[in-house]
């Protein structure tokens, strides 16, 4: 009962922050929608997809490896390492979408150039702020990592709605995003030198060598896996936009975000936690299968009514919130919501694949993933078809999914 306590504490601190956050974005959303055209905002949230997906070529997923670290000094040599990995990818993005022009699959997205700068500091900040995220989750310092959470979405919400009113452009919005990251990497900076002692500091070339081949998995397995992961689920901006433009682009991207936007908040603030737990108990015991059978049911009864709920509610609160041009994002919501279910459910359990070393099977069911992503959406004759193809396609392999991470928790290989 102790331990239970512990992990619901722990649990509704992060959350506090995490609430604080999504609700400042999604408020942020209806502004833009009625502020700009759905062109701006499609190439606006084509440019985060962007940098969602060089992220973790940039992280290398060693953020992943920072909650397998017994000592402090070995945590903050795998972020000074992550450091030095996103700069390096950061710059490389910049310079490619610069020199090459247009992005693949970039049609009629003429922001993209101009905001090649842009996009690559959005790359490097995420990288660096989703290691630092680790390292406080790594120290159970969940009460500041609710605060900086809530920072982070703050700054970049007033400075979203500043560009809105201001200048009502694309690129505006895309410079204001990424200034609001770089400001949440330095507080996060700021907060990690009040906690480190010392510790944070550049790696030496040797040091950084020492990192990869300790974690060699990660890079190797986990960053593939995680980079197919991430590009499926943004293959259908890419293809959407060469196909049908950005209004297509506009309506998708505008619906994964809303519905991704509780999954982020109630998974978000309950997987740091999850980290934690299932990475002691499987050091200790081998197996972590306690703290994933404690995890299955909460987020199984978490998910219940919500879900019934939005399916009534979804369609009309999209044209409430966003103006009735956008009703179609909701008939698109309503389509995904079995998806976003077991996304929900699965997503945050399938960390133990990780503690487990089990990251060639999740790459093997990455790649079937993203095989069936890019069928779905090449030949698919409608938006609406496409989408309901791809979330029959997705929530089969969740359950299966499921079944993988499950086996892994039981501490079997």
């Amino acid at each position: 009962m102790i331990a239970f306590s512990q992990f619901w504490k722990k649990v509704l601190t992060v959350t506090a922050g995490t609430l604080g956050a999504q609700l400042l974005l999604l408020a942020t959303l209806p502004l833009l929608t009625r502020s700009l055209s759905q062109a701006d905002v499609g190439s606006y949230l084509f440019a985060i997809s962007v940098a969602a997906v060089t992220v973790v070529l940039a992280s290398a997923r060693l953020d992943m490896a920072i909650f397998l670290e017994d000592n402090q000094k070995d945590v903050f040599r795998i972020l000074g390492t992550i450091f030095i990995t996103s700069l390096t990818v950061s710059i490389l993005v910049g310079f490619s979408i610069f020199f090459i022009g247009n992005f693949p699959f970039s049609k009629n997205l003429d922001s993209l150039k101009g905001s090649s700068t842009a996009i690559a500091a959005t790359t490097f900040s995420l990288s660096i702020f989703t290691g630092i995220q680790a390292v406080l989750s790594y120290q159970s310092r969940f009460s500041t990592l609710s605060f900086l959470k809530f920072f982070q979405a703050l700054i970049i919400s007033l400075l979203l709605i500043l560009a809105a009113m201001i200048f009502s452009t694309a690129k505006s919005l895309i410079l204001a995003h990424a200034i609001g990251m770089l400001a949440s990497v330095a507080l996060g900076v700021l907060l990690l030198r009040k906690f480190s002692s010392g510790s944070l500091r550049l790696p030496r070339a040797a040091e950084m060598r020492e990192v990869f081949r300790k974690h060699r998995r990660f890079p190797i397995f986990s960053m593939p896996a995680d980079l197919i992961n991430v590009l499926s689920s943004q293959l259908p901006v890419f293809l959407l936009g060469a196909k049908f433009g950005t209004a297509a682009v506009a309506f998708y991207a505008l619906t994964t975000r809303v519905m991704v936007a509780p999954i982020s908040l109630l998974a978000g603030s309950i997987l740091p936690v999850f980290k934690e737990q299932a990475s002691s108990e499987y050091r200790e015991n081998g197996s972590c299968l306690t703290a994933y059978l404690k995890m299955l049911k909460t987020l199984t009864l978490i998910s219940i009514i919500p879900a019934s709920l939005a399916f009534y509610l979804l369609e009309p609160t999209f044209s409430l919130l966003f103006g009735a041009e956008w009703m179609e994002a909701g008939t698109l919501a309503k389509t995904m919501l079995p998806l976003y279910c077991l996304k929900f459910i699965a997503s945050p359990l399938s960390y133990t694949l990780y503690v487990g070393n089990w990251q060639s099977y999740d790459l093997i069911w990455q790649s079937v993933l993203l095989f069936f992503t890019a069928m779905i959406f090449s030949f698919a004759e409608n938006l609406h078809a496409a989408v309901l193809y791809y979330t029959i396609a997705y929530s089969f392999l969740y359950i299966i999914y499921l079944g993988m991470s499950y086996r892994c928790a039981k501490g079997k290989k």
